[in-house]
């Protein structure tokens, strides 16, 4: 019977409700004035104000008025769900509606949903990223702290994974403790970092072309220390006759000055901003393992600080992994779950610059003698084919890559000692006979690819192909 009564106060507001979504304010106004209490009213299932239906449905002039008319404190009404009007104008990037509601009362900004996120969570989570810039200049620290609940290290995280590395460099300036502190996934910025290959160079530079890898060492310049709101470019090869000195453009004066089909076409923007991420990410690389020094068993292990350098072997970023042994030396100690140390790890997944980092330590010996919990060696590792999927993923041709899985392996044992070579694992296999049973099927793959790339080109181009990398010959041979 209650639930029949609410039902039926829903519909006592069906036509306030209905004006409130076209945007028809004549009408909402004279429902209000027959029943004033309309105002702050559920005018749906959803338990939704009228302020929240005119958010939801965009209607900015209604939202507006009915602010206007509501006192400051109804303002902090939630939804079935336990969102306030200003979640419905973040979420959907609506600035003007937000500041207006704001500007009114400014306590809304620190009022959670029913799961706990703050206004500024939810911008940040639906990408509205400029929106989370107004909102977090708003944010008061205290509401970010990780003392107080989970909202700090989520927003943190979420600034790294969507590369709006400006603000977490602010947030990690003016909070340090942030950086190591778990959201509520139990991830930790540091290792949200060194979850992230494309926000360094060692993940994305290699695969510029020439003259693009030019411009974006010799022409853009982005100093250290810079104030945010004034970023420049350093452009050695467009001065004019007069200008003898370096010439400094403002990204602004630049959009402005330049013609942008040009600057899409040679990539500059995209430079820039690939430089700009790298920088940041640098420099909060840097204040993360300024901290990590200092920290005792228990503070590594709850900031994550081992499994963020796992992960940083495993995905190449060879500055994360580099940074942190600077900060820790210790953590050449590391081992995963398996037992495999950072040197395994990094042969096991065939990231040759981690490799040349370990094998420079004092301890790379040391570290090569190890064997995981199946009795795998470090030859095991590069006998291994399921992680180096992702690696060879980006070389076009199963021939190619087998030819790759050799020349990892053959390369692997001719840097560490004989006696990694023969010694086999729980089930028997030494490294060369685990590399032949790993890599049967992409064996088969490769000369099938010989055998249609044979007859698809001229017979000369085949015969140099198939005896260059006739992969069944070369095996006998090894």
């Amino acid at each position: 019977m209650a639930e029949e009564n609410e039902n039926e106060s829903y519909k006592k507001y069906g036509d306030l409700y209905l004006a409130v979504r076209r945007g028809n304010w004549n009408a909402v106004q004279e429902f209000l004035e027959r029943e004033p209490d309309a105002l702050t009213a559920k005018i749906n299932w959803k338990y939704q104000t009228p302020l929240y239906v005119a958010a939801a449905a965009g209607q900015v002039h209604v939202a507006k008025k009915l602010v206007e008319k509501l006192p400051e404190e109804k303002l902090e009404m939630q939804d079935y769900y336990g969102y306030t009007a200003i979640t419905e104008t973040v979420m959907r990037g609506n600035h003007e509606l937000t500041k207006c509601i704001l500007n009114k009362n400014k306590k809304l900004i620190s009022i959670t949903n029913h799961i706990g996120n703050l206004p500024l969570i939810q911008a940040i989570y639906y990408g509205q990223l400029e929106m989370a810039r107004y909102l977090y200049a708003l944010t008061p620290l205290d509401d970010l702290l990780p003392a107080k609940d989970y909202n700090g290290p989520n927003f943190f995280t979420y600034c790294i994974y969507t590369g709006t590395l400006d603000i977490a460099l602010d947030l990690m300036k003016r909070h340090p403790p942030l950086g190591l502190a778990r959201d509520k996934y139990a991830i930790t910025p540091l290792l949200a970092l060194a979850s992230m290959p494309d926000l360094f160079p060692s993940g994305n530079l290699d695969r510029l072309v020439f003259w693009k890898r030019w411009i974006y060492e010799y022409c853009i310049h982005i100093p250290l220390n810079r104030d945010s709101k004034e970023i420049h470019l350093n452009v050695h090869k467009v001065e004019t006759e007069s200008q003898k000195a370096k010439t400094f453009i403002s990204v602004p004066a630049l959009l402005r000055h330049l013609v942008s089909n040009v600057l899409n076409i040679l990539g500059i923007k995209h430079l820039y901003q690939m430089k700009l991420t790298h920088v940041q990410a640098q420099e909060l690389l840097s204040l993360m393992c300024a901290r990590i020094t200092c920290l005792d068993y228990y503070e590594r292990r709850d900031g994550c600080v081992e499994y963020a350098i796992i992960k940083a072997v495993e995905n190449g970023i060879f500055e994360v992994a580099s940074e942190m042994l600077k900060a820790d030396p210790d953590l050449e100690w590391t081992f995963d779950g398996q037992k495999r140390n950072l040197l395994m790890l990094g042969v096991l997944h065939r990231q040759a610059k981690i490799c040349s980092l370990l094998i420079g330590l004092d301890l790379n010996k040391a570290l090569a003698c190890y064997e995981d919990r199946e009795t795998n060696g470090i030859l095991h590792m590069a006998g291994m084919s399921g992680e180096s999927r992702t690696m060879l993923n980006r070389i076009p041709g199963a021939a190619l890559q087998m030819q790759r899985e050799l020349q990892w392996f053959e390369e692997t044992k001719r840097v560490f000692q004989p006696k990694v070579r023969v010694v086999p694992n729980t089930e028997g296999l030494t490294p060369r006979e685990l590399f032949t049973k790993e890599h049967k099927d992409m064996l088969k793959e490769g000369e099938q690819w010989l055998k249609d790339t044979s007859t698809s080109c001229t017979v000369e181009f085949s015969r140099h192909v198939i005896q260059k990398m006739t992969f069944s010959s070369l095996y006998q041979q090894r």
